[in-house]
């Protein structure tokens, strides 16, 4: 029966033998105060890993993946998501789901008629906000610069050949990928570069098209070298909304240091004719994003560290004048919108925003993160093995987000220790 048409009698009369878990879409409270006096409550999940073993009424909220394959009913508690919610449950073996919210006596039958839609249910995969996240792949780890400090590198040295994603297999990605849902949210946009050059990437431009035409949005991290004025039209006409220029330094002695031109008589020689063209590049993406109305937003990424710091407020005022949107840092450098450096910050754990996003490598393995630094290290499945939306149901992948939930070093991924230990 559908969703919209289960009642609360239905519910009762199934709670009353079986396993009752609340699903929390909202509302949860008031949820919670209501069913408690007439069913007995086992379970109260939700989305959200961070929220994962935190207390409220007297329960703890757990897992999606602890009703896997036992006898539930599940009771939703409002509408928002809830066929998302329902289609979820039900690959996870639970077939006997309720929405409090659609109860007679909570909707009206014409207003639970208009909730029934997929589109206001989330069924596409085109929502904003913290309804959405992104999915960064790498297409390939080839790179034009050859930077000290970069975090792909480890792998090229430990004999991991450079290669790429062949076409097809991305198109099959982008399928299995589309409309899934997990931690509450839909992959909506496809980051296409995963600490690569997407530039390098044979096909980028059917890849770019590919994207678009699967309904997600893009964004592209490049060192600008390859930013070609037709490369940036390619990009914007297919749906890029944001280019992201990586860039160390506004001096010649700076950027070779940091782009991969860093020894012999010439580095500096070849360091400026490479930074002046990124600045060249940089200038014309602006104007064709102007001359096409484009909404693409246009940033740069500023490699900080010691060296580079002792720019950083030439080159906020520099790329200001050049007219990039925003400006991004490095937390463990915080500055002034002026770019006037603060000083060094207290590190202590904290939940961050990016543990919603994922990474795929070359090799299709998953990482839980936007595959930054050596966090490429933790693979909680093979999307060449596996579909996205299968790998969501393993073991694998599940236990990872109850450890990391926990925020115990004696539970969590070393790896993930350092990458949250910053300002709070």
């Amino acid at each position: 029966m559908d969703l919209i048409y289960r009642e609360r009698k239905e519910f009762i009369a199934l709670a009353s033998t079986r396993k009752v878990a609340v699903y929390d879409t909202g509302n949860l409270e008031s949820v919670l105060s209501d069913v408690k006096n007439y069913v007995e409550i086992s379970n109260i999940v939700c989305d959200d890993f961070w929220q994962w073993g935190g207390e409220v009424m007297g329960f703890t909220k757990k897992s999606p993946h602890s009703l896997k394959d036992n006898d539930f009913v599940v009771l939703i508690t409002s509408p928002y998501y809830a066929y998302a919610v329902e289609e979820s449950l039900v690959q996870l073996g639970v077939h006997d789901v309720f929405c409090y919210g659609f109860f007679t006596e909570h909707l009206n039958r014409s207003f639970k008629i208009g909730f029934g839609t997929r589109f206001m249910q989330g069924k596409t995969s085109l929502l904003k906000g913290k309804d959405s996240t992104c999915m960064f792949v790498a297409l390939t780890n080839r790179c034009n610069c050859h930077c000290p400090f970069c975090s792909v590198r480890y792998k090229l040295n430990d004999n991991d050949t450079a290669c790429n994603i062949p076409l097809e297999i991305y198109k099959k990605l982008l399928r299995d990928v589309k409309g899934v849902y997990v931690h509450g949210r839909y992959v909506d946009t496809i980051g296409l570069d995963g600490n690569r050059e997407f530039f390098m990437y044979p096909e980028f431009a059917e890849a770019l098209k590919e994207t678009k035409r699967n309904g997600f949005s893009s964004q592209i991290n490049t060192n600008g070298v390859l930013l070609t004025a037709e490369n940036a039209r390619l990009a914007m006409i297919n749906g890029v909304t944001e280019l992201k220029i990586s860039v160390c330094g506004i001096s010649p002695e700076v950027y070779s240091k940091h782009q991969g031109y860093h020894s012999g008589k010439n580095a500096e020689m070849f360091a400026q004719k490479q930074l002046n063209l990124v600045i060249e590049n940089v200038r014309n993406t602006i104007q064709i994003r102007n001359e096409l109305g484009s909404r693409t937003q246009i940033a740069i990424s500023y490699l900080l560290d010691d060296s580079s710091r002792e720019q950083l407020k030439d080159a906020v005022i520099f790329w200001k004048q050049v007219g990039v949107d925003f400006f991004w840092g490095n937390p463990y450098y915080p500055y002034s919108e002026e770019g006037e450096y603060i000083g060094a910050v207290e590190k202590k754990l904290q939940t961050l925003e990016a543990c919603f996003q994922f990474f795929v490598a070359t090799n299709g393995d998953l990482s839980p993160c936007c595959g930054a630094g050596y966090c490429e290290r933790i693979i909680v499945g093979n999307v060449f093995d596996k579909t996205f939306g299968e790998l969501i149901r393993t073991e694998q992948f599940n236990s990872f987000y109850e450890n990391l939930a926990s925020l115990e070093e004696n539970h969590m991924n070393p790896i993930c220790i350092e990458c949250m230990s910053r300002l709070a």
